[in-house]
Formats: structure tokens, C-alpha cells, sequence
């Protein structure tokens, strides 16, 4: 990867911008030690620092990590770095424990991959700045130091847990590189820690933000298999199987912390670093968000979506081999059906798990293995016989291949090698490529759900799968995020241009929208809110002197239950406590179609920053409307949720605002602290 020039990099030292997080760090000469950008410690002079790609390029260079800043809890964007795909798939396999045995070899490495030994380094050296060997042991050492810090785990099962063949490696590598032993680096923790057999052990795992956790767990929500899955409280269960052995994790979202947090019941510690790396896959943690919105923005039928869904990710599957079967199973039916045929399938071949190891009572058995499937003399669920035989033909291929799944070459190869199996056809393919191999170029284009989101945004695709994947050539490298945001288009959400409706038929429309409206009341620290909802999103939030004639609103029904509004309060809360940066609430405003241009504009106002009413307009297309823009935002009846207090004079000065100058100073200021 080539970084940026050293004064820019520094720039990002001195105003610790979260931005570079994961991205460099830096090794400072004078103290011997390597940090992240937001290092809280007092900025090092220029000549002193020198930045690096990579946690393993500055330990290479003989810098050790801060004990301050941790580089271990630095979001794990590596995959991100320069544009290999070789290097990306490189890094999955090593977080997977490809180089952690005795006997693993970066030739092996690199045989999976397709390639030779010196081709790899080279390429490793172009994109990090160290060789893979370093990147497995930087990931064993700052993995080791995260278990140190945050549990309770008995030094040899640290060892044993971060990759080291033995106690006395791990402590002579800590010595060397921390010049003092692994037990000095474990910070006190109370008496009552969980222990990897009691509560289990917690680990945090970084994201860049944003990150839209309503939609992800929303997502594994509707499509959770019962035994296996949970989705309950804000929190996702599920059961797991590594090397023959069963346990369970659970998933919440810390988003003080900018990360979700995994509690892990697994009775070998060995298999931790397995584990947080497939939930890393499943959850999207490793995703640079901002530069792939940035990329999809620049589509203008994909711009507003963005503006709307910051921080959706491209969920994963937490195996291949399940993921397959599912999606065979959820041919051509609907996802209500293919959950309960899973169900039915794990059931009767799914092995149970045993107790003081599930975190969720409503889990009972693990996702059944392929070799299972493979040696059971036939399937028995009610379902075609060519959809079993195509289940009994993915088991048998993965069997044999315990590779099948991964991804060890080009997505075209990927395609290729999954529809050489019975019953694997193109959607198929592109799907199980997307979730599971995590090909983030992956598109299965004749998706219905696909073609429907598509047809809400622009008609002409409503019915043509070649005219969508020549939308999509645009959305390369990562088609599988603008697929993530088809799929979040509801039927209702086209666009008020392309709707054909008669003037009566738009009249009877607008009598029933109004007609079902819901509110409730909220306390604030700027005064009391007024939250508002249809069936189908969030219509408004007022102020508590909101004058009647700016929003017009009738016929309303004050229900403080409502779950939309409920969401919407929790949300709310969040971001007035410094929480959340941005929102993840399905919007219903009314307006004209200007209007609501301008306020899907408000929607890309970055969290922290400002813009004027001539910039919205110059945006917009429309230079000379700044009077327009100005008084469609004054029209703004989604307070806070559309940003219009980020809008001020081109002076730089407050301007008018719904809510009062002291509310949107009030909101600024609680922006900028955080």
C-alpha cells in the first residue's frame, strides 16, 4: 500500500482523526514504540515519526506496541489496504490460522491461493510492508495482548489461545518485545471476571464506523434458523462447531466503544481466534465503509440509498457449507419456508450442545456437518427430489473439499467451481460466493428481490438482469454493498418521478397516509420532541414550539408503543448521550419532490461537519436556488434524524432554525465533542 505523504499522515497524528484508524500507524523513534493515530499521548515531534501500513510492518522495523492506545483494538482493516484480492484472501486464511501450526509454510499459503511463495511476499511487501510470517505473528502477539488485557484466562491458556506452541515461546516473545513478562501487561480486573468455563470470555472487536447494526441483526433476524439462531434484545445467539467440538457465542453492539462485543462458551481455547475471525466475517467488521460509500455515491440511483443506510454492511455466513445449504433450501421458495426446512434439517441430523456451554436456552443444536449429510443414505425432508439430490451433492463436495468454500482465486473462478456442483446454478453460485467465500464483488443479478429494488429506483429494470449488471459494472469492486442496498428497498420507496398514479388515485393515497398517523412524546435536552410515524417509516420530529403552519400534519393517534417510535426514541437517546453518529430508521416525510431532494441531501452531511445553503445547492445541481434549498430545509419535518441544523449561513454563522439558535448551537456542539 502506498501511504499518504509523511505530513499528511501526521496531520492525522496531530488531530487524531479517527479516519486513519487501521489504516497507519506510527512508529515513534524516540520512545521505541508504535500507536494508532488516536493515540491519546501527547503528539510526538515530526521527525521522530515514521508511519507504516501495517501493526507488522512497524514491529518489523523494531518498534513494540503503545500500552496506551493498544494497536490490538485497532479496527482490522488490512484486507482494505491498496487493491489486492490476493492479499485480502491472503489475510482471511491467516486470521483463520493458516500459519499458526508447526508444520503450516507460507508455500502452503500460497499453493492455496494459486500462486507462487515469492509472488505472495512480494505482494505482501507491496500492500502491508512485512511478510506473512510477520503478519501471523503480529496477529498472535497483539491477539494474545487483547486476552491479557480483557480477561481472566490463565497465562497457558492465553498461549494456547493466540497461536503459541508453548508457554515458554509466548513469554520469551513477550519479553522481547514488551522487554518485560506477559503477567506485567494484564491490567487488575475484578475477582468475579468470567473464566472461559463459567461465563465465557468477551472480546471487542473493532469497526470503522458507521455501522448499521439495527439492519444486520434485522437481516439474521428474519432469516435466524431455530435451535441455532437467536436474534433477541438487541443481541444475536448462535451455536458453533469447530473441529468436532460444539459451543455457542453471543454478539451485542458497543457503540460507545465502536465495535460489537462476542461472548465465547467453547471448551477449547484454540478455537478462539477461529471464532472471532468468523464472526469478523459474519458481522463485516473489516469493511472501510466510508470508501465504499463514497464509491456507490458517485451512482446517482444508488446516492439517496447511501444517504439513507449509513453504515450498511454485507452480512456473512458463519460457514460455507451451512450457507450453501440454505440457499439450495431457499430456492424458489419464500425465507419463512427455507427457515423451517432448516430447522426440520437440523433437527434430525444437527448434534446437540451441551449446556454450561449455551449462552441462549432457546439454542440446542449445531448446523449439521457436511460429512454427516454426505454419509446419510438419503435426506429426509419434504421437499423436490432435485433439490435434495443438489443438498446431497453440495455435502458430498464439501467432504471432499474442505477448501470449497474459500476464497483462493478469482470470484470468476469462485463462480465457476461452485456450479460445477449438482443443483448450483447462477444465483446460487453468486450468492453462496457473496456470504460465504465473502467475494465482495459477487452480484447474483436474476435475484427477484434485486430486480425489485432496482425496478423502485428506475422501471426500465424492472424485468432485465443483463440491464442491471450493466448498471452494476459501475459498482465494481463492490457490487455486493449496492446488492445489500437493493435488497433495502421497499416497494413503496420509488422515487414520487417515477410513480404513475391518477390525481384521484394520488388523492385517496394521501387520505389514508394521513389517516394512520401515531405519536408520542419525548423529553430531551433541547425541550420536548414529538415523534411521529405512518405504517411504513418515521414521518416526523418536531419541536415543542413548532409552529402548526411549518409541518401539517392531521388526524393523528398518540400511542407510546408503537416499536417504530420506540425505536426511534432509543435511537435518539443514543445520540444525545454521545452513542450514535448516525440513524438507521425506515423515513416516510411529505413534501414535494424538491423538498425531499434537498433533505436526502441533509441525509450526506457527515456527522462533525458543516455545510452552507449555496454548497447544498451547487450539490443539488442547482447553483442559482440557494433561497430554494433554504426554505425547503426550514421545511425539514424530520428534526435531528435529517440533519438540517448541519446547514449554516455562508458566513459561518447560525441561520434560521425550526427548533431555535440555542437548540442547533446545542447540537453542534454535541457533534463536534463527540
Amino acid at each position: 500500500m502506498e501511504l499518504p505523504a509523511k505530513d499528511v499522515c501526521y496531520r492525522a497524528l496531530e488531530c487524531r482523526d479517527a479516519r486513519f484508524d487501521g489504516l497507519i500507524f506510527v512508529g515513534i523513534k524516540s520512545t521505541g514504540v508504535y500507536c494508532r493515530p488516536v493515540c491519546p499521548a501527547r503528539t510526538p515531534k515530526f521527525q521522530n515519526c515514521f508511519f507504516y501500513a501495517s501493526a507488522a510492518a512497524a514491529q518489523d522495523a523494531g518498534y513494540r506496541p503503545c500500552l496506551r492506545c493498544r494497536p490490538e483494538t485497532a479496527p482490522d482493516l488490512a484486507s482494505w489496504h491498496g487493491t489486492s484480492s490476493t492479499v485480502s484472501r491472503a489475510l482471511a486464511l491467516i486470521a483463520e490460522g493458516a500459519l499458526d501450526h508447526d508444520r503450516a509454510t507460507v508455500e502452503d499459503l500460497a499453493t492455496r491461493l494459486g500462486m507462487g511463495e515469492r509472488q505472495l511476499r512480494r505482494l505482501f511487501l507491496r500492500h502491508l510492508g512485512a511478510s506473512p510470517i510477520s503478519v501471523a505473528q503480529t496477529r498472535r502477539v497483539l491477539f494474545a495482548k487483547q486476552l491479557l488485557h480483557d480477561t481472566r484466562m490463565p497465562m497457558a491458556s492465553v498461549a494456547a489461545a493466540s497461536g503459541f506452541g508453548s508457554v515458554r515461546r509466548f513469554n520469551e516473545v513477550f519479553r522481547n518485545l514488551y522487554q518485560r513478562p506477559p503477567v506485567a501487561l494484564r491490567r487488575s480486573v475484578s475477582s468475579d471476571a468470567p473464566t472461559p468455563t463459567a461465563e465465557g470470555v468477551t472480546l471487542l472487536l473493532r469497526y470503522k464506523p458507521p455501522y448499521d447494526w439495527d439492519s444486520i441483526l434485522r437481516f439474521f433476524a428474519q432469516r435466524a434458523v431455530p435451535g441455532v439462531e437467536v436474534v433477541e434484545d438487541g443481541k444475536y445467539f448462535r451455536t458453533v462447531e469447530i473441529n468436532g467440538q460444539t459451543g455457542s457465542i453471543e454478539v451485542s453492539h458497543d457503540a460507545r466503544h465502536e465495535g460489537i462485543r462476542v461472548r465465547i462458551l467453547f471448551p477449547n481455547v484454540r478455537a478462539f481466534p477461529t471464532i472471532a475471525a468468523r464472526v469478523r466475517r459474519q458481522f463485516d467488521t473489516g469493511a472501510d465503509i466510508r470508501t465504499i460509500e463514497a464509491h456507490l455515491s458517485g451512482d446517482p440511483l444508488l446516492a439517496p440509498l447511501v444517504a439513507r443506510y449509513l453504515g450498511l454492511r454485507a452480512p456473512g455466513g458463519w460457514d460455507g457449507f451451512e450457507l450453501a445449504v440454505r440457499a439450495v433450501l431457499g430456492q424458489q421458495i419464500s425465507v419463512v419456508a427455507a427457515r423451517k426446512l432448516a430447522a426440520a434439517l437440523v433437527a434430525r441430523y444437527g448434534r446437540p450442545v451441551r449446556k454450561n456451554y449455551i449462552s441462549h436456552p432457546d439454542l440446542h443444536r449445531v448446523f449439521p456437518a457436511a460429512k454427516n449429510l454426505a454419509r446419510a443414505a438419503a435426506i429426509d425432508l419434504p421437499i423436490p427430489a432435485a433439490r435434495l439430490a443438489a443438498l446431497k451433492a453440495v455435502a458430498e463436495a464439501s467432504a471432499a473439499d474442505p477448501n470449497l468454500f474459500r476464497s483462493t482465486g478469482s470470484i470468476d473462478a469462485a463462480i465457476q467451481r461452485l456450479k460445477h456442483i449438482r443443483g448450483i446454478g447462477e444465483w446460487s453460485a453468486q450468492y453462496i460466493a457473496l456470504r460465504a467465500i465473502r467475494e465482495m464483488d459477487a452480484f447474483p443479478a436474476t435475484d427477484v428481490g434485486l430486480l425489485r429494488g432496482a425496478a423502485a429506483l428506475d422501471p426500465h429494470m424492472a424485468t432485465s438482469p443483463n440491464l442491471l449488471l450493466q448498471r452494476a459494472e459501475a459498482w465494481r469492486p463492490w457490487r455486493a454493498y449496492a446488492a445489500q442496498h437493493l435488497w433495502s428497498v421497499a416497494p413503496n420507496t420509488a422515487p414520487a418521478q417515477n410513480r404513475r398514479s391518477t390525481k384521484s388515485q394520488s388523492l385517496t393515497t394521501k387520505k389514508d397516509r394521513v389517516m394512520d398517523l401515531v405519536y408520542k412524546l419525548m423529553p430531551s435536552p433541547v425541550g420536548e420532541l414529538k415523534l411521529i410515524a405512518s405504517q411504513t417509516g418515521i414521518t416526523a420530529i418536531l419541536w415543542e414550539n413548532d409552529p402548526p403552519r411549518r409541518v401539517r400534519l392531521e388526524n393523528m393517534v398518540r400511542d407510546d408503543r408503537n416499536p417504530m417510535l420506540l425505536e426511534a426514541e432509543r435511537q435518539l437517546r443514543e445520540y444525545f448521550a454521545g452513542k450514535r453518529q448516525s440513524f438507521s430508521l425506515p423515513l416516510d416525510p411529505r413534501g414535494t419532490t424538491f423538498q425531499k431532494s434537498v433533505w436526502t441531501a441533509l441525509l450526506a452531511i457527515p456527522f462533525g461537519e458543516t455545510r452552507t445553503y449555496g454548497e447544498l445547492a451547487r450539490q443539488l445541481g442547482t447553483p442559482t436556488a440557494s433561497r430554494a434549498v433554504g426554505a425547503a430545509n426550514g421545511r425539514n419535518p424530520l428534526s435531528i434524524v435529517v440533519p438540517c441544523h448541519r446547514v449554516i449561513g455562508s458566513t459561518g454563522k447560525l441561520t434560521g432554525f425550526a427548533g431555535g439558535l440555542d437548540a442547533k448551537a446545542y447540537l453542534l456542539r454535541l457533534e463536534a465533542s463527540s
